[in-house]
């Protein structure tokens, strides 16, 4: 075959083929002829990120910088392939344990949850995963923390399911201590309105950045990811969920292999930017089944490469979503797995009127004032 033959043919010969020169082409066309790291439009070349596929290139096995991202990526892969001795290493790592020790430790951020912050913090170079059947909340969960984060370090959340507006309303809704079925249906008070504009407004000096990807694919996240690490250098990203990333595999690949590669890619892309990266995910039915209804990692959908490739595996459960009387406004989370630390369950609250969570060791740093709705539970369980 034409590819068989291309593969055997020098790297330096095979740059100067016509098949190289159509690949480049459409390489440049996919990328709006723009670097896909920094986005500048000069000095730009196509570079091939893998050879497995030489001669048959799928969209993924290239990419598109400009020279300085090139020059800095090249430095980069020098760094990673360089050896050092341990002798090297051990004084930053007691330096960045004594940090952490006194709480100087600026390599982590906070969930905002002393509960989690304690037991599995954020890390760089993390992939944390969690997991839930629709209509716990996650997607409030991760909106919360990426919130709470963004009071002092730059925030990139990216959802696939919820478009800009609806996320900013959920937060609104938390910040202010508004029912978000109340925000929903129009009747809002008076007073309502002043809390939303105070509420507006602390949000208005948050540092969080919000993406819209609906349909997007590993690539084009990853790429989004890259320009905000450079631009704003982000703490966290935050994936909303790894279910609706489209694959940059061939349509013919199973499902398990599509969420595999998803899945591999967000760790490696943690690793890159060193900034830890939360990815929701959905998990089969097979908990609805059961007298227990507490995940395990066996319910993570799709593939166990999620489970694999995770640092941390926090599964979510509402006793109250099962059955009304037990224990509302509590939610579980079970810590399936946690690399380097203990696993276990722990408790937030779950205020569900105004889609938010609290760790019940510590109040909200967007607490309001005590207000008329506390007593007051939301419609429905869909979120």
């Amino acid at each position: 075959m034409i590819e068989d033959a291309l593969k055997l043919m020098p790297y330096h010969e095979y740059l100067s083929t016509d098949h190289w020169k159509c690949v480049r082409e459409r390489a440049l066309v996919y990328a709006k002829r723009r670097c896909q790291v920094c986005n500048s439009e000069d000095q730009l070349e196509v570079h091939h990120r893998t050879y497995e596929r030489l001669g048959n290139e799928e969209p993924s096995d290239v990419t598109v910088l400009c020279r300085t991202c090139h020059e800095r990526h090249h430095s980069c892969v020098s760094a990673k392939s360089s050896c050092v001795h341990i002798a090297e290493i051990i004084p930053a790592v007691i330096e960045s344990i004594s940090n952490r020790s006194s709480g100087q430790c600026k390599s982590s951020v906070s969930y905002g949850y002393e509960t989690l912050d304690f037991v599995c913090p954020l890390r760089e170079g993390r992939m944390i995963v969690v997991a839930a059947p629709p209509g716990m909340g996650k997607s409030a969960f991760a909106a919360d923390i990426a919130k709470n984060v963004s009071v002092n370090s730059d925030v990139l959340f990216i959802s696939l399911e919820m478009d800009n507006s609806e996320v900013v309303e959920r937060l609104l809704s938390g910040a202010a201590s508004v029912p978000a079925w109340i925000m929903q249906n129009g009747k809002i008070s008076d007073d309502d309105f002043i809390s939303l504009g105070n509420a507006a407004n602390k949000l208005h000096k948050c540092r969080f950045r919000l993406a819209d990807l609906a349909g997007a694919n590993i690539s084009e996240i990853s790429t989004i990811a890259r320009q905000m690490k450079s631009k704003h250098d982000i703490k966290l990203l935050v994936i909303d969920y790894l279910q609706l990333i489209e694959s940059t595999l061939a349509k013919s690949v199973s499902l398990n292999e599509k969420v595999s590669e998803i899945s591999r890619k967000l760790k490696l892309l943690a690793r890159e930017l060193k900034i830890p990266v939360i990815v929701l995910s959905q998990l089969n039915r097979g908990v609805e089944g059961r007298s227990n209804k507490m995940p395990m990692l066996s319910d993570l959908r799709d593939s166990g490469a999620i489970e694999q490739d995770a640092d941390i595996v926090l599964l979510m459960c509402r006793p109250d979503y099962y059955d009304k009387t037990e224990r509302p406004g509590e939610v579980d989370f079970e810590i399936a797995k946690n690399r380097g630390g203990p696993t276990g369950k722990c408790v937030l609250l779950w205020e569900k009127a105004f889609l938010r969570f609290r760790d019940r060791m510590e109040e909200s740093p967007f607490e309001s004032n005590p207000n008329p709705y506390a007593a007051v539970s939301a419609p429905g369980d869909g979120f």
